[in-house]
């Protein structure tokens, strides 16, 4: 086979396939000849779905194996500076190894004529040409995308997460002789302003995901722009919120706790805010149709999660002491 092996999987027809001459050799299915790509199908019928790309030859996982272990080494010496450039460079490597090579919303050439879908003739499929069940996009399709199980179990995992620490929480309050939380009981205010920037941004986002599928690109970017922004100032009404607490981490047990979940919380926020910026800026350059857009509907899926988990932290944190209180 030539060095990148074969571009399309051959059909074995016969005993000694390779003594049939070129001309009987049936020309079907999609050229992939661009790099490591493979053809994935639908789960259920086998038909062909999209074009994956797969990373190439690069030496960015060894980059990232060694800026992974140099965040230990910051973490060893105690240096913040140190280990955020560690994490840095991970985060770079990453981006590196994992960006597209393909030009974003390319798409395969048609199939060839002869590998027309079940139920229609090489005639359908010459009559319509322009048919965008032939043309492959390159990237993620479908809702039940491969990523898209990937975060469902990753959000499996993280809600469990999550359920022991709030229960950790309840378990440790219930236990406690002194006064829950320390300074009295929680001003809902902040909190609650908090809550509703959150939901809101979750809206936004669900919008974002309803104009793609309608193929209305700009208000569907300027959604997701708007989900940003109430993110990020979730993020920053917290951190003032971390700022004005009269104890800190390693204070007493409610605020190792408190500080414990709300940070675990905002490192996914964060994590969340960064996804959809690079959603933002795929919406933008015309990456997602009405066909492929299950990154989108992935990223919505994790910010959603995320989302929930803050109502549950909300409610326990700062709901629950009351009426802790009034019993």
């Amino acid at each position: 086979p030539p060095p990148y092996n074969f571009a399309i999987l051959p059909s074995v027809r016969s005993r000694d396939p390779l003594w049939q001459p070129d001309a009987n050799v049936p020309r079907t299915g999609y050229l992939l000849h661009r790099g490591r790509e493979a053809l994935g199908v639908t789960p259920l019928t086998g038909e062909p779905d999209v074009i994956l790309k797969m990373p190439d030859d690069t030496c960015a996982p060894f980059v990232l194996g060694v800026a992974a272990t140099l965040v230990f080494v910051g973490l060893l010496l105690h240096s913040t500076s140190f280990t955020a450039l560690a994490g840095l460079a991970c985060a770079l490597a990453l981006l590196v190894w994992l960006w597209p090579q393909r030009a974003l919303g390319q798409r395969e050439p048609f199939a060839p004529q002869s590998a027309a879908p079940a139920g229609k003739t090489a005639g359908d499929v010459a009559a319509r040409s322009e048919d965008e069940t032939l043309a492959l996009p390159v990237g993620s399709a479908g809702e039940h995308a491969g990523g898209w199980w990937g975060v469902l179990t990753l959000v499996v995992t993280e809600a469990a997460l999550f359920g022991y620490l709030l229960f950790s929480y309840l378990y440790l309050a219930s236990q406690s002789a002194q006064p829950w939380p320390p300074e009295g009981l929680p001003k809902l205010g902040v909190s609650g302003l908090n809550t509703a920037l959150l939901l809101a941004s979750s809206v936004f986002v669900w919008l974002s995901g309803a104009f793609v599928r309608r193929a209305r690109a700009w208000p569907a970017f300027w959604s997701m722009i708007a989900g940003i922004a109430l993110g990020v100032a979730f993020v920053t009404i917290q951190f003032f919120e971390w700022h004005d607490r009269p104890y800190g981490l390693a204070s007493n047990l409610y605020g190792s706790l408190y500080f414990t979940i709300t940070g675990f919380h905002m490192a996914h926020v964060m994590a969340g805010v960064a996804m959809l910026a690079a959603l933002a800026f795929w919406i933008a350059r015309g990456y997602f149709d009405g066909r492929r857009n299950a990154a989108l509907t992935i990223g919505g899926l994790y910010w959603h999660f995320v989302d929930i988990v803050w109502l549950f932290i909300f409610s326990v944190l700062y709901l629950s002491p009351y009426w802790m209180r009034g019993r």
